[in-house]
């Protein structure tokens, strides 16, 4: 019988679940049970996945939406979930900041409409850069808001953004910023408690550093992007899935970036924590 996720404990196996902390190796396909075995197989697993979704891009239908969402999400972690493509059940906030949008009234499932309706109205293949930035800023501001899944949020969103970018004369290239100016700028987009609206002012000039004009592609009706002729030869797939290599073997030399090899609660994920209980039982 299927795992049941009705609660934050439910995430977790339950002989690494830590209940003073929250935290502890979360529930998986193969039945991991060490956290950095589970990490690097996450890892590996999200990317292979994501490199099919390239050579396959029907895979997943541009409908920018939560539908949208839920089909990347359940691509590219579909070999680590069994609630992969599944909305979290369970409320979550992190850094101390106002909580992402709650699970259980609809309102995830409102950001994303309203995401939908800024990418319908937006007529992308005429933009200029400044303007380019400012309105994937404010998608961007919204999706995480909504922050639909319990782990790989990051990861999923950003491929939702380069779908966006598709439509386009620019290409997002994320390696080009920080990941501390990323976590940081994202954090800062979150509207003040009790209100709606996120602040996307803040990610604005981190779109501007990050997206670089094509110059190998047209722009046709419809948004739809195709090669054409260019004054210098694109990276093939193989190319950028070499890079894509390289860089993942630079990571594992380096620093460990993830909050709990940094000496913090020890969980998967991007630091996220469970709403604390509010006065009243609520």
């Amino acid at each position: 019988m299927p795992q049941q996720f009705d609660s934050w404990a439910s995430y977790f196996y339950p002989e690494t679940y830590n209940e003073q902390t929250g935290f502890g190796v979360m529930r998986n396909v193969p039945g991991i049970r060490d956290f950095d075995a589970l990490r690097s197989y996450d890892y590996r697993m999200s990317f292979a996945r994501r490199t099919e979704l390239e050579l396959r891009p029907e895979l997943v239908a541009r409908t920018f939406d939560g539908e949208h969402m839920k089909a990347l999400h359940g691509q590219l972690f579909q070999d680590v979930y069994e609630w992969a493509g599944q909305y979290r059940t369970v409320n979550m906030a992190k850094g101390g900041g106002a909580p992402f949008a709650d699970a259980h009234n609809g309102a995830i499932d409102a950001y994303l409409t309203d995401v939908r309706a800024m990418v319908e109205r937006t007529d992308w293949a005429q933009l200029d850069h400044a303007v380019f930035a400012e309105r994937t800023a404010e998608v961007f501001a919204h999706v995480n808001q909504a922050h639909p899944f319990r782990e790989g949020n990051g990861r999923t969103t950003k491929v939702f953004m380069e779908h966006i970018a598709e439509r386009s004369p620019y290409t997002l290239e994320f390696e080009r910023v920080p990941e501390e100016v990323w976590n940081l700028a994202s954090a800062a987009t979150r509207p003040p408690m009790g209100e709606y609206t996120p602040n996307h002012r803040p990610m604005v000039p981190v779109f501007e550093h990050a997206a670089v004009p094509r110059s190998n592609v047209l722009i046709h009706e419809g948004g739809r992007v195709t090669e054409a002729t260019a004054p210098e030869k694109p990276m093939t797939l193989g190319e950028r899935i070499e890079r894509k290599m390289s860089e993942l073997r630079e990571t594992r030399t380096t620093q460990p970036k993830h909050a709990a090899e940094r000496g913090k609660t020890p969980e998967l994920g991007d630091g996220t924590q469970p709403k604390p209980p509010t006065r009243g039982g609520r």
